[in-house]
């Protein structure tokens, strides 16, 4: 079942950045200084889906670690060499997004997927540690 939560009421995440992450990127719901995302929260995952129209593969950084990400998005314009420019509207410019997660997730197992302008980002949680009996042997 997937949960949808808006940036301002996330009981299980915090974010740093995200309003002003994406200056350049345009976004119905907040204007043009952020981007159109969504967070769900799955049973054994959380998802992040961003908006990114014009960020190549190269150009995105991901680092994760138990609790935490953080985003790098690289933007610039395209000018062909030789070309001459008759307008540009798109300039380079480096945005940078973290969060915190309210309970580990697995590093090792956390994907990274663009595909038309859409990154989506899964990070599995880490299954919950189980309690077990230990027999005590007496020699």
């Amino acid at each position: 079942m997937y949960a949808h939560f808006g940036w301002t009421d996330l009981p299980m995440f915090s974010l740093n950045g995200l309003r002003h992450f994406s200056a350049g990127f345009p976004s119905k719901q907040y204007g043009t200084n952020s981007v159109s995302s969504e967070l769900i929260e799955e049973q054994e995952s959380f998802a992040l889906v961003i908006d990114v129209p014009g960020v190549a593969e190269d150009d995105i950084e991901l680092t994760v670690s138990d609790q935490t990400f953080q985003l790098v998005l690289k933007s610039h314009s395209d000018v062909p060499p030789g070309a001459e420019p008759l307008s540009i509207e798109r300039s380079t410019s480096e945005r940078n997004m973290s969060g915190r997660f309210r309970l580990p997730v697995d590093v090792d197992r956390v994907t990274a997927t663009l595909e038309q302008g859409v990154l989506s980002l899964v990070f599995p949680k880490v299954a919950a540690p189980q309690s077990k009996r230990i027999a005590v042997d007496t020699h």
